[in-house]
């Protein structure tokens, strides 16, 4: 049964490296002062029906790891779940129960899309693509926007810009005109 999360905006990418992070970290730096909380989910590939997982409340502040650098943003509490496919949905449902009802959640994760239908999905894709994971191919139709990063002056920006068009409203996320 698929997990309805209203107060989840879904972060996915087609690729590594593609500025999902900083992406995140954008929208956290904005979100902030309405006391959002990040959720890292990583599928850890395997065949044997696994039901075990774990869920860690990453509290360092360290710019060289993904939860770290949300924590910077500003992200009230960042949680990292590491689990099977196998167990992903019951891993999902309990990172979720231990975020206060009615709060903004950032997560990123492709795979956890097949598991939740979040208010959100944005995905992110580089200016020029190398090539496409095999979790985004799974989910990339159930994106309600794709953004595409870029360097520009040095600087990575994204069209459309996410952060433009997002909004908290009524405990849930939007995008505008939607």
């Amino acid at each position: 049964m698929m997990i309805d999360s209203p107060c989840v905006l879904l972060i996915g990418a087609f690729e590594k490296h593609s500025g999902k992070t900083t992406l995140s970290e954008k929208i956290v730096r904005k979100f902030a002062d309405n006391g959002i909380y990040a959720v890292k989910i990583t599928i850890l590939r395997s065949d044997e029906e696994i039901e075990k997982y774990s869920i860690t409340e990453d509290s360092e502040i360290r710019p060289d790891k993904d939860t770290g650098r949300l924590k910077l943003a500003g992200a009230v509490k960042v949680f990292w779940v590491r689990c099977a496919e196998f167990s992903a949905q019951k891993a999902i449902e309990e990172v979720l129960s231990m975020i206060p009802a009615g709060y903004p959640v950032l997560c990123e994760s492709n795979m956890a899309r097949k598991y939740m239908k979040p208010a959100v999905f944005v995905m992110v894709a580089r200016d020029i693509r190398v090539s496409t994971k095999d979790t985004a191919a799974a989910v990339e139709k159930f994106a309600d926007m794709i953004t595409v990063s870029q360097v520009a002056d040095g600087k990575l920006i994204y069209k459309p810009d996410v952060c433009d068009l997002l909004k908290w409203e009524d405990r849930k996320w939007k995008l505008a005109d939607r």
